[in-house]
């Protein structure tokens, strides 16, 4: 499928509804959100978070955008397509001004590219999405030629990550700048007001914005990390809408005829992922709780017992309130290229017993499963389950809750055995590339396989299909890899996440989407 029909199937699904601005208010209109998350920065170069773009693609935009279901829609590119296999060319919307009435002109790519890996002390830069960019060639005001070093499919979808900034504007900004507020200048239909870290972020409507007249005049955000307190806000009037509904609020929620509660299959799956890859894992032990010399977890039909041994309908239909859909694969339902007819995962504690004593393990070993408290719906309760079920099977589980921040820290530095985590992306070849590749820290691949899981033939197909640029090809090699992961069980899926908003009926309708963006852009007044 070229970048036409592509966009061709965009618009027969409504995708280009989603540009922000492009519905109309009548009158002052102000919407203020109750979200659970603050952004720790307003440079848009500083930190890789999804809470923090989620709140700065209000503000800033990349050449890309992308729709509620994943789809890539034009903003400050009209339309883009493959030259050959290692240039892309990009149409500019003409015309676009930044807030302070600056244009947005095709010598402000190469600025931007160029800062993205040169922000002084930035938390996680976005510096994987332009690592591969040899050059900007402007053709004309409209018209450039990005040139890349290699071939690399996923680079329209990088074009939707990297906000654009102003080399008049931005030559000499630091992120400073940006915190103040003094040059957190973008090209998006929401100014900002006002900011304090952690506590609110104060938008007005632009009403020069490109896409036409913001839906709202005034946008504030206000961080409620609480739960309760955020629910408690929403029912007094003091918020419009909220974020991050606990599942075991829903039903009380939408029972309340003054709110509604609006929800959508996330691109967010919840799994295990498992110490394969030392001879020696740090929370695994025999029966008598010593260090076992040999790790079990290196057998695939251990790691295919404990694949089989959770009863993922009970933790998403009673743990979950059914906010939640059963995992088959690491691709949650709503990825468009995931692979076809794989069956949901069952529980089979015959099969799991048996699979342990063909490994050599008949009355099992002890292990250490652990996982966050607060990451997303009751997911220490989740971990729990887990060990329930790999209890049964005669692997005698315990469940460590931490922080987090402490979890992913110590995570990263492969401290655990068992670590209940999550992951979300609109793209198999993304999902696989950082979590099921064998980390290369030249290269990318792998960033988030913390255990260092390795499978030659993953990698093999891998490899080609981050260098295959048909669709069709590529998509047949990443779902031969899906299924390799799958057999071997090279982490365990367990279920796929409902994002769920809840707002007041007579002030605000929101559009959820897959991506679980708390967002302007999908909230149009009642």
């Amino acid at each position: 499928m070229d970048k036409r029909q592509f966009m061709q199937l965009a618009l027969a699904q409504g995708a280009l509804s989603m540009v922000p601005g492009a519905a109309f208010a009548q009158g002052a209109r102000e919407l203020r959100f109750g979200i659970s998350v603050a952004p720790t920065s307003l440079d848009p170069h500083f930190h890789d978070l999804f809470t923090n773009t989620q709140a700065l693609l209000q503000i800033y935009q990349p050449l890309l955008g992308q729709a509620p279901n994943g789809t890539l829609i034009p903003w400050l590119a009209t339309s883009w397509k493959v030259v050959d296999d290692t240039t892309w060319e990009v149409k500019l919307r003409q015309g676009v001004k930044f807030h302070d009435g600056t244009p947005f002109e095709a010598e402000d790519l190469a600025f931007t590219y160029a800062r993205v890996p040169n922000v002084p002390g930035a938390i996680a830069p976005f510096t994987s999405n332009v690592r591969d960019i040899k050059g900007v060639e402007i053709k004309s005001p409209d018209t450039v030629h990005i040139k890349l070093g290699a071939p690399d499919p996923l680079f329209d979808y990088k074009m939707c990550q990297v906000c654009m900034l102003s080399r008049k504007v931005h030559a000499n900004a630091t992120t400073a700048d940006f915190n103040s507020g003094k040059l957190a200048i973008g090209t998006g239909p929401y100014k900002v007001a006002a900011f304090t870290p952690g506590e609110k972020l104060d938008l007005v409507g632009n009403p020069e914005y490109w896409g036409g007249k913001p839906d709202w005049d005034k946008v504030n955000a206000k961080y409620i990390v609480d739960a309760g307190a955020r629910i408690a806000a929403l029912k007094a009037g003091e918020v419009d809408l909220i974020d991050a509904v606990p599942v075991q609020d829903i039903a009380s929620l939408q029972a309340d005829r003054k709110l509604a509660v609006f929800s959508s299959p996330a691109f967010l799956n919840i799994y295990l992922t498992l110490d394969s890859a030392r001879e020696v894992s740090p929370f695994v032990f025999d029966n008598n709780g010593q260090p076992l010399k040999k790790n079990p977890l290196q057998d695939v039909r251990v790691r295919r017992a404990l694949m089989v041994a959770v009863d993922r309908n009970a933790i998403v239909n009673r743990l979950m309130a059914g906010q939640g859909t059963v995992a088959d694969q690491l691709a949650a339902v709503p990825v468009s290229d995931r692979a076809p007819g794989m069956p949901p995962l069952k529980q089979d504690i015959d099969e799991a017993k048996r699979l342990l004593k063909q490994a050599g393990y008949p009355d099992g070993f002890k292990m250490t499963v652990h996982a966050s408290n607060g990451w997303f719906a009751n997911d220490s309760k989740v971990a729990q389950a887990v060990a329930q079920g790999f209890s049964r099977i005669g692997v005698k589980t315990d469940v460590e809750v931490l922080p987090t921040a402490v979890l992913q820290s110590k995570a990263r530095g492969r401290e655990f055995s068992c670590v209940l985590t999550a992951l979300q992306s609109a793209y198999v070849l993304v999902l696989l590339r950082y979590a099921a590749m064998t980390p290369n820290t030249a290269t990318g691949d792998g960033a988030l396989n913390h255990m260092h899981y390795s499978n030659p033939k993953i990698d093999t197909l891998m490899t080609s299909a981050l260098k295959e640029m048909n669709l069709d090809k590529r998509k047949a090699m990443t779902n031969e890899a899906m299924r390799e992961y799958m057999s071997d069980a090279g982490m365990i899926p367990l279920f796929n996440i409902k994002s769920n908003w809840a707002g007041r009926k007579d002030r605000v309708i929101y559009s959820a989407d897959a991506m679980s963006r708390t967002s302007a852009f999908y909230a149009k007044p009642a």
